[in-house]
């Protein structure tokens, strides 16, 4: 009966995953990756943007205006590439204000100069949590 409880361990563990959980570890250190959308005319866009990686969760930013913010808020789901990696995800946008402010000073942290003159150009944020899609 022992030999069974790592294996019941591993598969208890893998339940209790939320759907969609992936590991976001090695894109932490990525400075840009690209999110890939699909205009109102049906044309690919890919934008080249900023992610940060705050306690498993992935997290994107843009401004009010951005026309890849628009489409990923319209999308059922949209593509990232980070690295040589591709992923298909979907988006949820972050209200909180308590997870904002520390989804801001992650992206403060790791680009910092850069990131704090480019908030005063954008303006406010939408923030995104982004988790992998699986059909």
């Amino acid at each position: 009966m022992s030999k069974w409880i790592p294996w019941i361990t591993v598969a208890g563990l893998l339940l209790a995953l939320p759907a969609g959980a992936a590991d976001w570890s090695g894109w932490s250190d990525l400075e840009t990756i690209e999110v890939t959308t699909v205009q109102e005319d049906g044309s690919e866009m890919v934008t080249t943007i900023w992610i940060t990686v705050l306690e498993g969760t992935a997290y994107v930013r843009t401004s009010e205006s951005s026309a890849w913010g628009n489409a990923v808020e319209k999308a059922e789901t949209f593509g990232l590439r980070g690295g040589d990696e591709d992923r298909t995800v979907r988006a949820t946008a972050i209200n909180n204000d308590a997870t904002r402010a520390s989804v801001e000073d992650s992206f403060r942290q790791k680009y910092g100069f850069s990131d704090a003159m480019i908030g005063i150009f954008r303006g406010e944020a939408r923030i995104f949590s982004v988790e992998a899609f699986t059909p």
